[in-house]
Protein backbone atom coordinates (compact mmCIF):
# COMPACT_ATOMS: atom_id res chain seq x y z
CA UNK A 1 0.00 0.00 0.00
CA UNK A 2 2.89 2.59 0.53
CA UNK A 3 4.65 1.70 -2.66
CA UNK A 4 0.92 2.46 -4.22
CA UNK A 5 0.64 5.71 -2.11
CA UNK A 6 4.18 7.11 -3.05
CA UNK A 7 3.60 5.80 -6.99
CA UNK A 8 0.52 7.97 -6.75
CA UNK A 9 2.00 10.96 -5.34
CA UNK A 10 -1.73 11.53 -3.53
CA UNK A 11 -1.19 13.36 -0.13
CA UNK A 12 -3.10 10.60 1.22
CA UNK A 13 -3.95 6.69 0.53
CA UNK A 14 -6.81 4.93 2.18
CA UNK A 15 -7.30 0.85 2.27
CA UNK A 16 -10.73 0.08 0.06
CA UNK A 17 -12.43 -2.55 -1.43
CA UNK A 18 -15.02 -3.49 -3.96
CA UNK A 19 -16.09 -7.18 -3.07
CA UNK A 20 -17.20 -8.52 0.70
CA UNK A 21 -17.58 -11.48 1.69
CA UNK A 22 -20.96 -12.04 2.90
CA UNK A 23 -20.93 -12.86 6.91
CA UNK A 24 -24.46 -15.22 6.26
CA UNK A 25 -25.85 -17.34 3.45
CA UNK A 26 -27.90 -16.15 1.25
CA UNK A 27 -31.10 -17.81 -1.12
CA UNK A 28 -32.80 -17.17 -4.20
CA UNK A 29 -36.65 -17.11 -4.22
CA UNK A 30 -39.32 -17.52 -6.67
CA UNK A 31 -42.73 -17.68 -6.20
CA UNK A 32 -42.45 -18.02 -2.42
CA UNK A 33 -40.01 -20.73 -3.05
CA UNK A 34 -35.89 -21.13 -2.25
CA UNK A 35 -34.54 -22.28 -5.69
CA UNK A 36 -30.57 -22.10 -4.39
CA UNK A 37 -28.72 -21.48 -1.39
CA UNK A 38 -25.22 -19.41 -1.40
CA UNK A 39 -23.15 -19.54 1.42
CA UNK A 40 -21.87 -16.45 2.31
CA UNK A 41 -21.40 -15.16 -1.26
CA UNK A 42 -18.42 -13.05 -2.59
CA UNK A 43 -20.45 -9.68 -3.74
CA UNK A 44 -19.81 -6.80 -5.94
CA UNK A 45 -20.83 -3.49 -3.90
CA UNK A 46 -22.47 -0.08 -5.59
CA UNK A 47 -19.80 1.51 -4.55
CA UNK A 48 -16.20 0.89 -2.83
CA UNK A 49 -15.88 0.56 1.05
CA UNK A 50 -13.42 2.08 2.99
CA UNK A 51 -11.31 0.13 5.39
CA UNK A 52 -10.50 2.32 8.27
CA UNK A 53 -6.44 2.00 7.21
CA UNK A 54 -5.08 5.75 6.02
CA UNK A 55 -1.47 6.48 5.20
CA UNK A 56 -1.68 10.42 5.55
CA UNK A 57 1.24 12.78 4.34
CA UNK A 58 2.70 15.43 7.16
CA UNK A 59 0.55 18.13 5.52
CA UNK A 60 -2.41 16.50 6.81
CA UNK A 61 -1.84 17.93 10.10
CA UNK A 62 -2.15 21.37 8.73
CA UNK A 63 -4.99 20.84 7.74
CA UNK A 64 -6.63 19.26 10.83
CA UNK A 65 -4.95 22.13 12.49
CA UNK A 66 -6.63 24.51 11.01
CA UNK A 67 -10.07 23.09 10.62
CA UNK A 68 -10.09 22.75 14.90
CA UNK A 69 -9.35 26.27 15.15
CA UNK A 70 -12.30 26.99 13.36
CA UNK A 71 -14.36 23.88 15.00
CA UNK A 72 -14.09 21.67 18.18
CA UNK A 73 -13.86 18.47 16.57
CA UNK A 74 -12.67 17.41 13.19
CA UNK A 75 -13.61 14.45 11.45
CA UNK A 76 -10.43 12.87 9.49
CA UNK A 77 -13.13 11.44 6.71
CA UNK A 78 -15.92 14.20 6.09
CA UNK A 79 -13.34 17.45 7.12
CA UNK A 80 -10.24 16.59 5.75
CA UNK A 81 -10.76 14.14 3.26
CA UNK A 82 -13.65 14.72 1.30
CA UNK A 83 -12.17 18.22 1.05
CA UNK A 84 -8.61 16.81 -0.86
CA UNK A 85 -10.61 14.08 -2.60
CA UNK A 86 -12.63 17.02 -4.40
CA UNK A 87 -8.76 18.25 -5.66
CA UNK A 88 -8.07 14.31 -6.19
CA UNK A 89 -5.40 13.84 -4.43
CA UNK A 90 -6.71 10.76 -2.38
CA UNK A 91 -5.62 7.66 -3.68
CA UNK A 92 -7.58 4.33 -3.32
CA UNK A 93 -5.82 0.91 -2.76
CA UNK A 94 -8.35 -1.46 -3.25
CA UNK A 95 -7.27 -4.95 -1.46
CA UNK A 96 -9.03 -7.02 -4.43
CA UNK A 97 -10.97 -9.65 -3.27
CA UNK A 98 -8.55 -10.70 -0.02
CA UNK A 99 -10.29 -11.95 2.91
CA UNK A 100 -10.93 -8.48 4.92
CA UNK A 101 -12.70 -8.42 9.18
CA UNK A 102 -13.32 -5.55 10.61
CA UNK A 103 -12.05 -5.46 14.22
CA UNK A 104 -14.06 -3.80 16.50
CA UNK A 105 -13.06 -5.81 19.80
CA UNK A 106 -10.76 -7.69 21.00
CA UNK A 107 -14.10 -10.37 21.29
CA UNK A 108 -13.98 -10.22 17.89
CA UNK A 109 -10.29 -10.60 17.32
CA UNK A 110 -10.59 -13.89 19.52
CA UNK A 111 -13.55 -15.27 17.56
CA UNK A 112 -11.55 -14.71 14.22
CA UNK A 113 -7.98 -15.69 15.46
CA UNK A 114 -7.70 -18.09 12.64
CA UNK A 115 -8.58 -15.38 9.77
CA UNK A 116 -6.80 -12.61 11.59
CA UNK A 117 -3.37 -14.66 11.75
CA UNK A 118 -4.13 -15.32 8.03
CA UNK A 119 -4.32 -11.39 7.25
CA UNK A 120 -1.20 -10.90 9.41
CA UNK A 121 0.80 -13.75 7.08
CA UNK A 122 0.00 -12.22 3.90
CA UNK A 123 0.73 -8.17 5.50
CA UNK A 124 4.03 -9.69 6.08
CA UNK A 125 4.52 -10.78 2.55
Amino acid sequence: MYKFYKQKESIACVATRKYRKEETGYAKVKDDIITEFQEKPIISMLMVECLGIYILNTKILKIIKSKKERKNEVNLSFDVLQDLSKRKTVSAFDIGKAHWIDIESPNKAERNKVTVKEIIRKMKN
